[in-house]
């Protein structure tokens, strides 16, 4: 796999190993298991405050 980066003055273009490629998979699946938390925690604490104002 290769990685692209696109300056306003050069192109740096290398080769990504299979470690590097993994690392990025498991951050991206870190990142997306924290936003579901998040939105849960968000969704969780708006039902309270609408249980309580009712």
């Amino acid at each position: 796999m290769t990685h692209l980066e696109m300056d306003s003055d050069h192109v740096n273009i290398r080769v990504i190993t299979a470690e590097e490629v993994a690392l990025h998979v498991s951050r991206a699946k870190h990142m997306l298991v924290a936003s579901v938390i998040a939105s849960m925690s968000i969704i969780a604490v708006a039902a309270l405050f609408m249980s309580l104002w009712v």
